[in-house]
């Protein structure tokens, strides 16, 4: 990042994004049938919540991560699910 101000040319910087909301990425079934994703922008020490939802509107917590990385695969439990939508958040 340069950054420019009227009484200096330039200054740099290095900064450290962290991401608000943990990304889910790689996408994948396992052998057992399961399916699994990554979780990748956690904070490691605070708790990552995974939610489900059939139709984007109702969220329900399956499960709970404190990550000791920033990053952790997830396998969903539910086998008889056809469809369904996941999300990541970082619990306050």
């Amino acid at each position: 990042v340069i950054s420019f101000d009227r009484k200096a040319a330039s200054t740099s910087f290095t900064w450290t994004v962290i991401p608000r909301t943990p990304a889910i990425w790689n996408p994948r079934m396992t052998s057992a049938r399961q399916f699994q994703f990554d979780v990748t922008g956690g904070i490691v020490g605070k708790t990552v919540i995974i939610e489900a939802s059939t139709d984007l509107k109702e969220w329900i917590a399956i499960a709970t991560n404190t990550p000791s990385t920033t990053q952790f695969p997830f396998v969903d439990p539910a086998t008889n699910r056809f469809h369904r939508f996941f999300r990541a958040v970082i619990m306050p």
